[in-house]
């Protein structure tokens, strides 16, 4: 965790074949979204659909349809984060 002028924020560092790359939320965002990302791949072949994780995110990291739009999930959709 940093603190910043928005706060508390969340770093999440993940690691790729061709290179590392680190995403940062808010941090009750970021510890909901470490817990997702732990619970999915503990076990590959667990389904999750957006609803699902939507119901799970923290009321303190303000609404789930602005954190789907924000630059760290936009990252992890483009790195292949896939949920239905």
């Amino acid at each position: 965790m940093e603190a910043g002028k928005k706060g508390a924020r969340a770093v999440l560092t993940c690691y790729e074949q061709a290179e590392d790359f680190e995403v940062k939320a808010p941090e009750a965002a970021g510890r909901w979204l470490h817990d997702l990302l732990v619970r999915l791949t503990h076990d590959y072949d667990t389904k999750l659909l957006l609803k699902e994780a939507a119901a799970t995110f923290p009321a303190t990291a303000g609404s789930f349809e602005a954190f789907l739009i924000s630059p760290a999930w936009q990252l992890l959709r483009e790195k292949g984060l896939l949920l239905l």
